[in-house]
């Protein structure tokens, strides 16, 4: 054999191989099989390390608006508490009519078991009716707050918990998942290479049925139970899905990528919208490292409701903004310094031992507090 012969045979087994990873591999699977096996993987999963990303963009007569969203998500539970480190980054724009309008919103939010804290980095509008909104927010920017339990509410402190009977519900959310028909392979695009995985890409089509179905029995099991309207007004969503494919790995059958698009239009006032949401996930089943964040101050709520209403952030007693105030703490305008339209936030926005002090406010305001607080 020559050597000139064995050269073409390596050089074709190379061009081979190529075009064999280049453009797919042939399934091994049938797409039934394929899905049973990642609806059940569903169940192994917790950790995971994913991000999701939503563009919409509207339009009526000859307003417009669009938005993006992008979210970089880890969640565990691989110890007794629920934990979770999501970064949110959203932007947008409006016109309409004849004005236009933008703003950007960039927040990070932890939670260690029942624990919540978040960083709020920007906020930012060209809308000026946000002023207010933006000056109270001021003194809580770019630093970790630890919100209070007392104001996290009710239903939110239950998703953290990890007692037996959420377990039991969680289980039975994951079962009804498995058994229920929520949709079917409409097209098959072979095997791929996806950040070094392997995966299965398919076309997908709900099934509206299934999905009704799923929707009515899950609320019954978590407690909620809903109407029939209720049902069928929530699955409506499935008319708007045009096109949804999923990336399905060929060895562990988690989802390592999800697209959607759902597109929606009124012809009374002639509008549009459509919106596509992606989701790419990083790892499943990994240590995530998800901490307390070092050095949060506590916040309390009702601090910043005094600050939106006074028009200002947290108040020093000279009755300026007070940038080195800590958010955490609660402070009460003195009487001489209250603007005269400044009222108390309502009994129902706090609790009943923090009350604002008795009415001194003044019919006249001091010549040295007159000045709008510095943006």
């Amino acid at each position: 054999m020559s050597k000139r012969f064995i050269a073409k045979l390596v050089a074709l087994f190379g061009i081979a191989f190529f075009v064999l990873n280049s453009c797919g591999k042939t399934p091994s699977e049938s797409p039934d099989a394929v899905i049973n096996k990642f609806k059940t993987a569903i169940k192994n999963i917790d950790a995971a390390d994913f991000s999701v990303s939503a563009d919409m963009t509207g339009k009526e007569s000859t307003d417009n608006i669009n938005f993006d969203l992008n979210a970089d998500a880890k969640v565990d539970r691989l110890d007794e508490k629920r934990n979770a480190d999501v970064s949110v980054k959203l932007g947008g724009a409006l016109d309409a009519q004849g004005q236009k309008l933008d703003g950007n919103l960039n927040i990070r939010i932890v939670t260690v078991g029942d624990e919540f804290y978040f960083n709020l980095s920007q906020f930012d509008t060209t809308d000026p009716n946000t002023e207010k909104i933006e000056t109270a927010l001021k003194p809580y920017m770019s630093k970790w707050e630890h919100i209070s339990s007392d104001f996290i509410p009710q239903n939110i402190k239950d998703l953290q918990k990890n007692d037996p009977d959420s377990q039991k519900k969680q289980e039975q959310l994951k079962d009804l998942f498995i058994s229920t028909k929520l949709f079917d392979v409409s097209k098959e695009y072979g095997v791929e290479k996806l950040d070094g995985n392997n995966v299965y890409h398919y076309g997908i089509k709900l099934d509206k049925d299934g999905v009704k179905d799923y929707i009515k029995k899950a609320s019954v099991i978590s407690g909620t139970e809903k109407t029939d309207q209720e049902v069928e007004d929530a699955a409506t969503f499935v008319d708007s899905v045009s096109d949804l494919e999923l990336w399905i790995g060929a060895d562990d059958y988690y989802l390592y990528k999800g697209v959607a698009t759902l597109t929606g239009s009124n012809a009374d006032n002639n509008a549009t919208s459509s919106i596509t949401i992606t989701y790419t996930a990083k790892s499943y089943n990994k240590d995530l490292g998800i901490k307390t964040p070092e050095g949060s101050e506590e916040f309390n709520p009702i601090s910043l409701l005094m600050g939106l209403q006074l028009g200002q952030g947290t108040t020093a007693p000279s009755g300026t903004p007070d940038d080195t105030q800590a958010p955490g703490s609660t402070v009460t305008p003195p009487a001489d310094t209250t603007a005269p339209t400044a009222t108390a936030p309502s009994d129902t926005t706090k609790p009943a031992d923090t009350s604002a002090p008795a009415d001194t406010t003044t019919t006249e305001k001091p010549a040295d507090t007159s000045a709008n607080p510095a943006k």
